[in-house]
């Protein structure tokens, strides 16, 4: 195709538009799922299984229990997972890029088992979205509790490749931002945790007014502090474009033969 190959790059997009629309996708599924059940399902949306006075519906009962918030999460999570992926394998390239650097064997090793904990968290994620609590409650919960596992094991590794990326270059601005960041988000997304499980058995202990309100809300709080920590790769990678380019010139190899 002779007039194809006349053009060198045929598109230029910039990873902080791409990035940024990528994790607008569940952001904002999210709130139209929240306001939609808080809008037209309040009372089945807040009702709690001992009848006690709630304000908020749970994570699952936004996003799962009705329609057409079901749909409208499944498609804004399954539209962003792909482009995650690929970010994760950009990671990967990033964090190998500097141990050979380095000639670290051990942070290579970091940086592999980073990669494969992030892809099984972005997997567990899609499952839960998928197989709601109300049509298989038992699936949906060994879901979620991997998806935590498999996101505290990714901030906590990603954390520890980060403060040694910042010591190999503490003048780097962009590099010091990131990890302050990722070192908050990580905390406060850990601290909320351990509050909505405390809340979470309190209420089914108790069954105390207002109890539940203050766990969904600590469910929110979970879930857009993580959207948050992977939206600080727009520190890392925020100069970086993704081309569709004719390569034939300058990689002879990829020619096809005549």
């Amino acid at each position: 195709m002779a007039f194809g190959r006349s053009y060198g790059t045929l598109m230029t997009i910039k990873f902080e538009f791409l990035f940024v629309t990528t994790l607008s996708l569940p952001l904002v599924s999210l709130i139209i799922c929240v306001f939609l059940a808080l809008f037209f399902e309040f009372d089945r949306a807040v009702a709690t299984h001992c009848m006690v006075r709630n304000y908020l519906p749970s994570l699952s009962a936004s996003i799962g229990g009705f329609t057409p918030q079901r749909y409208i999460w499944r498609t804004g999570v399954a539209f962003h997972s792909a482009p995650r992926l690929f970010v994760s394998l950009m990671y990967y390239n990033f964090y190998n890029s500097f141990a050979s650097i380095r000639n670290n064997e051990f942070l290579r090793k970091a940086a592999t088992v980073n990669c494969i904990v992030n892809m099984l968290e972005i997997l567990a994620l899609l499952l839960l979205t998928y197989v709601s609590s109300t049509e298989n409650y038992g699936v949906h919960e060994k879901m979620f509790i991997s998806f935590m596992v498999f996101s505290i094991a990714h901030m906590l590794i990603t954390l520890y490749l980060f403060r040694h990326l910042r010591d190999s270059d503490p003048e780097d601005v962009d590099l010091r931002r990131s990890l302050t960041w990722k070192h908050r988000l990580a905390v406060f997304n850990w601290t909320i945790f351990v509050m909505s499980l405390y809340f979470f058995f309190r209420h089914n202990k108790h069954c105390e007014p207002g109890v539940y309100t203050l766990f969904a809300l600590c469910e929110y709080l979970v879930v857009l502090s993580n959207i948050f920590f992977h939206g600080t790769a727009y520190f890392d990678f925020k100069d970086y474009v993704f081309l569709a380019k004719n390569t034939r010139d300058e990689f002879p190899s990829f020619k096809r033969p005549a």
